[in-house]
């Protein structure tokens, strides 16, 4: 969930790259009236930070060196350490789970709605694509230019879910919608391009 979706459903929330542009001040100098106005502000707060694995050790050593400065003395984390990595260098919440901080873990799968999908995603979650194919067995559709093939079935039928480049799939969306308007594209895509051999639909 985005901040701004968050922010949207009533929710105070903010990026960390501007909560420790905002705060990172009253850690450096803890002392000035600023910095215990903002400890007042901040009193019985719990930061709650998603998709954690995403945050690097540098933005993770701040942040919590900032709520230590603060005196914030709750902070939940959430996330997967198996999604996605942080673009600077670190596995701040991977490290912190291996040294075994309090840890509630969700194995429960709420969004694979059908037995089929829920073994489809488990089959995924551990790195075994191809069997996980074989289980969506006729859903699975092989098409020489899969990108193109996604495009039309997403053009016709918006609930379908498709696997294959996002750029590829989205360049050949956005072409045939703008072309169904008599309009011509606004922008092209370039740089080398992956082409799957298969798509799946759900």
């Amino acid at each position: 969930m985005s901040v701004n979706q968050m922010q949207d459903s009533g929710v105070k929330a903010e990026t960390i790259a501007h909560f420790i542009w905002h705060n990172e001040k009253h850690a450096t100098n803890p002392n000035t009236p600023d910095a215990q106005a903002r400890r007042d502000e901040l009193k019985d707060t719990i930061i709650v930070v998603d998709e954690t694995s995403m945050v690097s050790n540098r933005d993770m050593l701040k942040m919590l060196t900032i709520a230590e400065a603060l005196g914030i003395e709750k902070i939940a984390l959430i996330g997967d350490r198996q999604q996605l990595l942080p673009i600077d260098a670190g596995k701040a919440f991977a490290m912190m789970q291996a040294d075994k901080i309090g840890m509630a873990r969700m194995d429960d799968n709420l969004r694979q709605q059908t037995d089929q999908l829920r073994t489809v995603a488990a089959l995924a979650n551990i790195g075994k694509a191809g069997q996980a194919m074989k289980v969506l067995g006729d859903k699975v559709v092989e098409n020489e230019d899969p990108s193109a093939h996604a495009s039309d079935l997403w053009l016709r039928d918006g609930r379908r879910t498709m696997a294959g480049p996002r750029h590829d799939i989205h360049a050949h969306r956005r072409a045939r919608q703008t072309n169904h308007r008599g309009e011509q594209p606004w922008s092209t895509l370039t740089g080398k391009r992956l082409r799957p051999s298969r798509q799946s639909q759900m």
